[in-house]
Order: C-alpha cells, then sequence, then structure tokens
C-alpha cells in the first residue's frame, strides 16, 4: 500500500509520498493513482451543473444523450440499458450491473492504463435490472463522465478544472 499526498498553498506546492505502488515499484508523488468514489461529488456537481446550463435534463436517457457520440455504437445494449435516465445514473438508481466487482477488469486496467472511458461500459457485466432500487455503482458515474465531456465537447479533468478549480 502507498500514499501521494500534495497541498498547495500559498503560492506553494508540498509533496509526499511513501510506500508501495506494486510488487517491489516504490510510491513516487508522480505515481498514478486511481481517484476511486472521491470524483462522484465532483461528477454530481457538474452534471447538476450543465443541466442548469441547458445541455440536457434530468429526464434525459442515456440513448438520447449519446445518440450521436463516435462510440456508442460500439456499447452493447445487454449491458447498458439505453433508457436510463440522468437522474437515474445520479441517484444510483440506474438498476446496471457495476464493473468494478470483477477482478478480470481491474488486471485489464492495470495493465494498460491508457483507455476511453466509453471502453469501460463493454466490461460490464450482461443484463441489468429495472432503473428505481438505489445501489452504489461505478458504472453509472463513468457514463454520467461520459455525457458530461460528450455534452461540452471537453475532456473531464479540463471540465472540473474551468467549473470548479480555475474560480
Amino acid at each position: 500500500a502507498g500514499i501521494s499526498v500534495s497541498v498547495y498553498s500559498d503560492g506553494r506546492l508540498w509533496q509526499y509520498a511513501k510506500g508501495v505502488a506494486r510488487s517491489s515499484v516504490a510510491m513516487t508523488v508522480s505515481t498514478p493513482i486511481q481517484i476511486k468514489s472521491t470524483s462522484k461529488t465532483f461528477m454530481s456537481a457538474l452534471i447538476l451543473d450543465q443541466v442548469e446550463n441547458g445541455l440536457y435534463s434530468l429526464s434525459d436517457t442515456v440513448s438520447s444523450t449519446l445518440a450521436d457520440h463516435p462510440g456508442y455504437a460500439l456499447v452493447d445494449r445487454d449491458r447498458i440499458n439505453p433508457e436510463v435516465t440522468i437522474e437515474e445514473l445520479l441517484t444510483m438508481k440506474s438498476g446496471l450491473n457495476t464493473y468494478h466487482m470483477v477482478s478480470e477488469n481491474f488486471v485489464a486496467i492495470e495493465n494498460n492504463p491508457v483507455w476511453k472511458p466509453i471502453e469501460h461500459l463493454n466490461m460490464t457485466p450482461l443484463g441489468y435490472s429495472d432503473p428505481g432500487i438505489y445501489e452504489y455503482n461505478d458504472t453509472s458515474t463513468i457514463i454520467l463522465a461520459i455525457i458530461a465531456e460528450y455534452a461540452d465537447g471537453r475532456a473531464l479533468n479540463d471540465l472540473y478544472k474551468s467549473r470548479f478549480l480555475d474560480p
């Protein structure tokens, strides 16, 4: 296990890392780390901001918001329900399965850290339930990220920076 910390204050950046990144590789301040669920707070705020700005509505579906996305045609409809709404994704009531509980997916991601978010959707286990019941899952957040990027035409890190960090 390892930890990496950065603090920016008064025009100065302090960085520290300790531990092991994997096997016998030491953790450094430039070791990539998955931020996992920490990003869900930012994602929710970004989605609601885009809804408020009229890019789409909470009642829009995955299929309506991503219909023209170049990678959407490759998404397996047996894995991702195209009629799930933005609100259902945002409130974790999509009924979709989550890809993060499949250990092979972690190995695949670690072995190839360069990927497009839409590629994760086909890593989701087959099948889904009807929307409506709360179930925490990462698949919903990945779809929201794809929608946010596609609706605004900018990468997620640029959206976060311009909306939350620059102001």
